[in-house]
């Protein structure tokens, strides 16, 4: 079924990319979180806890320069009401500049390097169980282990069941080692690799693009200006791989944030800082896996001052995104604020559920199958599989059985909408990614 499920990926990918581009405007929300709230901080980490549909922050720098904080915050990703989380036992004192992951099977938030309340940097490796609220301190008691760093990073390979670290620094250079964690004995490997390979860097973002496949982009090694480069590294084959995409491409930075889009195939830019000297960015720029190209995308509503050091989340299938916090250190700003990115869309086709970032004018490709597929893979494959109740991965008929039906279940439904350019009747099948159904339906839509 994987590779049934790679195969139509690609060929509907190929429908994409010769298709015409369509980008679409992101729209920006203030999220009316009243009160509490959690104090302005930067440096901080934010995990999505998919059990809970939460977005839990830790730590972090706070409006008093210097200062680092232990505490600890829950905000409902469908309310956005804040509330504080207090553990069962201590846990880190104090931390920023960590690497953070959400482990999804034991629903689990993850905790490496960083830079503790007392100053010293670390190379523990902290765990805080979500149901319990119990922490668990792991420290370097064994060989092989990375050395204390902070700026760093930390994604979560689904494929190999480990938290993946690239990079960063302490108070003599930057790196650019590559270490995984196993989840399951918590021991570390050292990741071999071999040329060409990212030069050494800190405060570059990582996020996984698939099940074994991670990306980075920008960063800085404190002699240069910050890059603009970007990279991918395959767990399977140890390998580096640097794209090269054409103008237009956005100015170098570190602490920008990054988001996986599966149900779209992009990773989506935000936020960052240029240097020490000038303010932070508020653009938004999307990269295409599809065709390796870079775009800015418009911003409209409530769009964020320009910040990095922020958190963000991806929510909604992936779909959109949830930023909190963050800096502008040259504009002596530190932020408390919450942000929710939306899209604009315009009128679909029955079927045509990739419109706002496949082909233009409408039609009811391949590309909607891509759209689903990725969707569907995107799902957490510890959802529960009920007759009626949820589908699983990519379940598209909803027999709890991942088999290649699936696909032509997709496949079969939207061959029976080709030759159909509207239903006044009837409303389009899906108007945003939010009405996914979650339940399986009896049968698909259509036109009489």
């Amino acid at each position: 079924m994987a590779n049934l499920l790679k195969t139509s990926v690609f060929i509907a990918a190929l429908i994409l990319i010769l298709s015409p581009d369509y980008v679409e405007s992101g729209i920006w929300t203030l999220c009316d979180t009243g009160d509490p709230i959690p104090p302005s901080r930067s440096s901080h980490s934010a995990i999505h806890d998919i059990v809970g549909e939460r977005m839990i922050i830790f730590g972090g720098m706070s409006a008093t320069y210097g200062e680092v904080l232990g505490d600890m915050w829950a905000m409902d990703n469908t309310t956005f009401v804040w509330s504080e989380l207090v553990a069962s036992n201590d846990g880190p004192p104090g931390l920023r500049a960590h690497a953070a992951i959400y482990d999804p099977i034991t629903n689990s938030m993850m905790f490496f390097g960083g830079v503790y309340n007392s100053g010293g940097i670390t190379n523990d490796f902290w765990i805080l169980n979500l149901e319990t609220l119990v922490w668990t301190q792991h420290i370097a008691d064994s060989e092989p282990w990375p050395i204390p760093r902070f700026n760093c990073y930390g994604a979560y390979s689904q494929s190999t069941n480990e938290m993946i670290v690239f990079g960063g620094r302490n108070l003599e250079y930057r790196l650019n080692d590559l270490w995984a964690l196993d989840l399951a004995t918590y021991s570390w490997r050292q990741i071999p690799y071999g040329e060409p390979w990212p030069s050494v860097r800190a405060g570059v973002p990582m996020v996984m693009i698939d099940q074994d496949e991670f990306l980075i982009f920008g960063g800085n090694d404190g002699i240069n200006p910050h890059f603009n480069d970007g990279w991918t590294f395959d767990l399977v084959l140890n390998q580096w791989t640097e794209y090269d995409p054409p103008d237009p491409l956005p100015t170098g930075r570190r602490r920008c944030s990054l988001a996986y889009e599966a149900i779209s195939n992009r990773v989506l830019i935000y936020g960052g800082l240029p240097n020490n000297t000038d303010p932070a960015f508020s653009d938004l720029w999307q990269f295409d896996l599809n065709t390796m190209t870079y775009a800015e995308l418009a911003q409209s509503g409530d769009i964020p001052a320009g910040r990095g050091y922020h958190s963000v989340i991806e929510n909604f299938g992936g779909h959109k995104i949830i930023v909190f916090a963050g800096a502008d250190f040259v504009m002596n700003q530190i932020y408390s604020d919450t942000y929710f990115l939306d899209w604009e869309y315009s009128d679909y086709l029955p079927g045509d559920v990739n419109m706002f970032n496949g082909a233009w004018p409408p039609a009811v490709i391949g590309g909607d199958v891509t759209y689903l597929v990725n969707y569907f893979r995107s799902l957490p494959a510890s959802q529960p599989c009920l007759i009626g109740g949820f589908w699983n991965s990519a379940d598209a008929n909803g027999d709890c059985n991942i088999i290649g039906s699936d696909v032509t279940k997709l496949v079969a439904y939207f061959r029976g909408q080709g030759d159909v350019q509207y239903c006044p009747e009837y409303p389009p099948m899906w108007l945003s990614p939010d009405d996914l159904p979650l339940e399986a339906p009896e049968a698909w839509p259509g036109c009489e």
